[in-house]
């Protein structure tokens, strides 16, 4: 718009006339398995995405343990462990993020610490400073200026996050409540004791009953192991 003129605007998308009705939104039907009612003794809920986190987090600390309660379709699964704390994964499959956090509200409202974890490559993280990229490394966004999370520094500008951690985060810092995000960026090697150091250790910072082993993450044979 230029003071004076009128200005065409550059799609007919913008015209009301052309305006195209969208059917109005219908909340899928979703199968809970056992008992998704918040448990008595939550204190934390940790989110979990990406797949590569995921397999750490399931090879190092879930092992074989079968889901406190899980969604039908798999997509989410909760896992409960010792003094109140449980874990939720997500696989994107039928359910959006938004949906999962209207199911889980009533856990976010008990839980005295929420987390997330989620997982990009490497090659997406920006900033300028780095001449060379490690193999890894761990950026925090919390809904309180609290700095540096755990040794791990804030997520700078421009990066940006999505998925279910973005939408928790999001969700907590429109209601009040208190969450930080954890984005691990990894290169596309395999999982070994070099690029999986920092998550492991991020899982011990939450206390976390880690069940290390070598032979759980699968590494390639010409991988070297002290």
């Amino acid at each position: 718009m230029v003071f004076g003129e009128i200005v065409e605007p550059s799609t007919r998308a913008l015209i009301d006339d052309d305006y195209e009705e969208y059917p109005d939104y219908v909340k899928p039907d979703l199968n809970w398995i056992g008992d998704v009612k918040v448990p008595s003794d939550l204190n934390t809920v940790i989110f979990v995405e990406g797949s590569k986190v995921l397999n750490l987090f399931r090879s190092l600390i879930l092992a074989s343990q079968k889901p406190y309660c899980n969604l039908e379709s798999g997509s989410i699964q909760v896992y409960k462990l010792s003094n109140g704390k449980y874990i939720v994964t997500y696989i994107q499959k039928d359910i959006t993020t938004g949906e999962i956090v209207e199911e889980l509200v009533e856990w976010l409202k008990v839980a005295k610490n929420i987390y997330a974890v989620t997982c990009e490559p490497i090659a997406a993280y920006q900033n300028l400073d780095l001449s060379e990229k490690p193999e890894n490394l761990i950026r925090v966004l919390s809904t309180e200026n609290a700095g540096d999370v755990f040794n791990c520094k804030k997520l700078e500008s421009p990066n940006l996050v999505s998925g279910l951690g973005a939408e928790v985060l999001s969700f907590s810092s429109h209601t009040g409540l208190k969450s930080t995000l954890f984005v691990v960026y990894m290169d596309n090697s395999p999982l070994d004791s070099i690029n999986t150091h920092s998550v492991i250790q991020l899982m011990k910072s939450l206390d976390l009953p880690v069940k290390l082993a070598v032979s759980k993450l699968n590494p390639s044979p010409s991988n070297l192991y002290l």
